[in-house]
């Protein structure tokens, strides 16, 4: 496992998370119905399709509280029905810890990043926004001291259609075979204990770890790992 905070297992805890939402009101969730019905889309089909998209992940960190409720017939996760107050109350309960978990990791990794901030050269800057960056080309030249990363830009957080990362001085790196078409989700950051100066004094070199959404289906993940002296960012508008 390459990454520290933002793990692959911590974005499968988030996706069964996000599917931990209930319509506030009975009335609201048989509007669904009705809205659905009139779309003429198969509501319970699609409930189940999403369910079993996430089962294996249900089944992985499922609390055992909330698997003898299932197993006792007092609820499902197919969310196609209204639950009953007490089954609720346990889903909730479920989402509500692995929201706290997901908030841990992120405070974690801030309060971190934090003290690296000011040490950080100004190209990282652009390294924080690349969620959703789409991995189009990798080339690896001079024995590996060189590492080109085209992405397309388009869905990120950066105001360009496409992003030239050069890492300079890589000294060790881990990247998946099959990059291209990766998206990218999350980074993390770090720097030696040194540090790096923007005024180029102090020990210099960095790591970039990323997790990464695969091609290979619907989460799947990779990650990567890049340790440098430098990076070049180059932005197409």
């Amino acid at each position: 496992m390459i990454m520290r905070y933002f793990t692959a297992e911590l974005y499968e805890k988030m996706q069964v998370r996000g599917s931990l939402v209930f319509h506030e009101t009975l009335e609201d969730h048989e509007e669904d119905l009705r809205w659905y019905a009139e779309q003429n889309r198969d509501y319970d089909a699609i409930a189940r399709d999403n369910y079993l998209m996430l089962e294996p992940y249900f089944n992985r960190y499922m609390p055992k509280v909330v698997r003898e409720a299932v197993d006792r017939g007092e609820g499902d996760l197919l969310r196609s029905s209204w639950p009953s107050p007490a089954f609720r109350s346990l889903l909730e309960g479920w989402a509500q810890s692995l929201e706290k978990e997901w908030r841990a990791a992120c405070e974690t990794y801030r309060e971190y990043y934090r003290t690296i901030e000011s040490r950080l050269p100004p190209e990282m800057e652009s390294l924080v926004r690349l969620h959703d960056a789409k991995v189009l080309q990798v080339t690896v030249t001079d024995g590996g001291s060189s590492i080109d990363l085209l992405l397309d830009t388009g869905g990120s957080m950066l105001s360009a259609s496409e992003a030239l990362l050069r890492f300079n001085g890589v000294t060790r790196f881990d990247l998946p075979d099959d990059l291209v078409g990766n998206w990218w989700l999350y980074e993390e950051l770090e720097l030696p204990a040194g540090g790096i100066a923007r005024d180029g004094a102090g020990e210099t070199g960095f790591q970039i770890r990323a997790l990464l959404s695969s091609p290979r289906g619907y989460l799947a993940m990779n990650e990567l790992s890049i340790t440098a002296e430098s990076v070049d960012v180059v932005l197409t508008a």
